[in-house]
Parts: C-alpha cells; sequence; structure tokens
C-alpha cells in the first residue's frame, strides 16, 4: 500500500494514570499497531504509571500540557499537522476537547468519541460544580461526533439517553482487557508478603474514590471475618486524601488495621488476582470494571455490587458471580460467604473472561474505522 494511502489511527487520553480507561487505550493502541494500522497514542501528558507498560514500537505523542482545558490547541496543532484518518478520544473532558480541537483545526480527520462512564448516573451523583459543568457540555458538544463507543449495553442506553445520539452512531465495545500478558504476569511474584507467603485474602481494587464505595466493602468483611480466617487487600491509586483518610479512620475503628491492607497501585496486580480466593468490586458507579474482567481470566472467583452499568453484563447477570444491591454491606457479606464456600471454578471463570480480550476489541474498533474510513481499509 502507498504510504500516502495508508489508514492512520490516533489515540487520544489525558495521561497515562492507572485506571482502566487509560490502560484500555494502551491496549487499543498497541492492537491496532500489531493490524498494521499507522497508530499514534496522544497524550496530553506523558505520565502516569502507565507509561512504564508501553511499548518501545509504539508512537507517543507528548502534547506536555498538564491541564485538558490548556490541551485544546495542542491538540489541534497535532491535528493539522499529522492529519489522522480517524482520532479515537475517551473520558468526557478530553472528548470535549477532541471536538472543540477538529474545528479549530479544520481538518477532515473523523472522530470517535468513547465514553467512559454513565454520564446520566453521574449526573444525579455527587458532582462538584466543575463536574456538572462538564457533563452538561458533553451534552451538547458530542453531537459533533461521528462515532461513539460505550463499553456496555447499558452505558450505551445511558448515553443515548443522556445527549440524544442517534443511537446507529453508538458501539458497544467490550473493553480490551485480556491478552497474553495477563497469564505471563500472573505467574510471577508479587512483592506483596499476604500474596506471595500464602495467606487467605479477598482482593479488591480500583481508585481510591468515593464512586468505588470501598466504605460498604470493609463494612462487609467485617461482617464475614466471624466465619472465616481471612485478609483483605484493596490495591488502587489514593489519589483522594480525604477518601483514603475516611477508608483509614473505618479501618482503625473497626479494629482491621492488622488484616486489611491498601498498599496503593501496583503496576503487575495479576499475581494478586490469581492466588486471591475472592476479588470483590463494591463500586456505585462502573462502565465496563475490568479488574472483574482480570481476575475471572486469572480464575479468581467475584463477586460485585450490580452498579451500572457494566457488572451485570460481565458476570452474565449472576451466572458468573454474585450480585448485591448498591451499598447494602450485608448482602454483599453474604454473596462473599456463599462464593467463599462454594466458588464457581477457575476455568469457567477464565472461559468467560475471553469474551473481552484485545482481538475481540480490535475487530469490532476497526468495524468502526472502516465505516469511518473506507477507501483506506
Amino acid at each position: 500500500m502507498n504510504e500516502s494511502n495508508k489508514l492512520k489511527v490516533s489515540l487520544l487520553v489525558a495521561n497515562m494514570n492507572g485506571g482502566g480507561a487509560e490502560k484500555s487505550m494502551l491496549n487499543l493502541a498497541k492492537g491496532l499497531h500489531k493490524r498494521g494500522i499507522n497508530t499514534d497514542l496522544v497524550l496530553c501528558e506523558a505520565e502516569g504509571e502507565y507509561m512504564s507498560q508501553a511499548p518501545d514500537y509504539l508512537n507517543i505523542i507528548d502534547l506536555k500540557r498538564s491541564r485538558v482545558l490548556y490541551a485544546i490547541q495542542a491538540i489541534a496543532d497535532y491535528l493539522k499537522k499529522n492529519k489522522p484518518d480517524v482520532l479515537i478520544s475517551t473520558l468526557n473532558r478530553v472528548n470535549i476537547a477532541a471536538v472543540i480541537a477538529r474545528k479549530i483545526s479544520r481538518v477532515k480527520t473523523k472522530i470517535i468519541l468513547r465514553e467512559a462512564s454513565t454520564l446520566g448516573d453521574e449526573r444525579n451523583s455527587n458532582l462538584s460544580l466543575w463536574e456538572g459543568i462538564i457533563n452538561t457540555a458533553a451534552r451538547i458538544v458530542y453531537s459533533a461526533g461521528d462515532e461513539f463507543v460505550a463499553q456496555s449495553y447499558g452505558s450505551a442506553d445511558d448515553l443515548i439517553n443522556y445527549t440524544g445520539i442517534n443511537q446507529e452512531k453508538v458501539h458497544v465495545i467490550y473493553n480490551p482487557v485480556v491478552d497474553d500478558d495477563i497469564y505471563t504476569e500472573a505467574e510471577k511474584k508479587s512483592g506483596n508478603a499476604w500474596v506471595d507467603e500464602g495467606y487467605d485474602y479477598i482482593i479488591s481494587a480500583g481508585r481510591i474514590t468515593p464512586s468505588k464505595d470501598f466504605t460498604t466493602l470493609i463494612l462487609a468483611f467485617n461482617e464475614l471475618i466471624n466465619n472465616c480466617n481471612m485478609r483483605l487487600i484493596i490495591i488502587g491509586k489514593q489519589n483522594e486524601k480525604d477518601e483514603y483518610d475516611k477508608l483509614s479512620n473505618v479501618i482503625d475503628n473497626l479494629g482491621l488495621k492488622a488484616i486489611v491492607s491498601l498498599p496503593g497501585f501496583v503496576q503487575n496486580p495479576f499475581p494478586y488476582y490469581k492466588h486471591a480466593k475472592l476479588l470483590v468490586s463494591s463500586s456505585k458507579l462502573e462502565g465496563l470494571p475490568g479488574t472483574l474482567i482480570q481476575a475471572m481470566a486469572c480464575g479468581c472467583p467475584v463477586v460485585s455490587t450490580d452498579c451500572p452499568s457494566g457488572p451485570s453484563e460481565i458476570l452474565g447477570k449472576g451466572k458468573y458471580g454474585l450480585l448485591s444491591p448498591v451499598g447494602d454491606y450485608s448482602q454483599l457479606a453474604e454473596n462473599m460467604i456463599k462464593t467463599l464456600n462454594n466458588p464457581l471454578s477457575s476455568e469457567m471463570l477464565a472461559k468467560r473472561a475471553l469474551e473481552f480480550t484485545v482481538e475481540k476489541a480490535v475487530d469490532k474498533y476497526m468495524k468502526v474505522i472502516e465505516k469511518l474510513s473506507p477507501n483506506k481499509s
């Protein structure tokens, strides 16, 4: 193929901080590159925990802007200079910036906006003033996108209902979560004594934020320790001090300090999942929680709250893991005990996780890309 006719796809995200959206975009960039697509991973700022996981072959563009708002002109300049056929962006702030930047640059680049959460449910939660402004802006600006990707059918419905976007432009593509690296990394030592020395423990993972509702998990854990000798590890970036302090106080007040650990972000969570007796997601709100999928890929039993919008889809409405109402720690504890006493087979869980491979996600993204750039596919 003539180089000038080669399809060029750019992926735009704020940074490589340790969240599910960032990891999904990194996996997608790697997957597209392996298909022979001319791929750029464009970062407002090239920083964050996942930077060390970016392979040398990946072309990373650092716009050197610490805030997405300040990056709009830099994104426009990038588009004008590089003229990608398709730009895929994610997270609402970045999506808004991408639409504005394209208008400024006046390029013909098509935009796929990937929504990583459920805007309608977020609107009804305790948002800050700035977060409320961003959600309202998304409702207005998203109409300028060419195609849209939602992580789950629940989040797709939310996106359509909240923004009024034509449902024919919304594509459900599960996150590119599972690849061969998971199985390789799961065999390594974690560096955590509870994991490597064979203690019985429950694992949970996610940024320490109110939406993850780890308080409910800790209260549930406190109910079940009378029935089993178990520890609890919560891994995830501790980027909200007030929430971290709140959790620490709950742990101290319940006298759980010796058996509950918050080690922070870990580069390789897979040994934690492989050796855990159970993974628990206690979230109030999700898009498509990759931690559930990754744990299942490692053969770890899972339970979750039935929050909007991904857990029920991942777990087959309870077939692959029990679901409990959001905030109901007693029911969550009951489901945890049931699963510990009667776990599903590792083989069944691992097979289910194969529905969320990088390869399957890239196949579906390629169909959307080909729709937008039929002459270069």
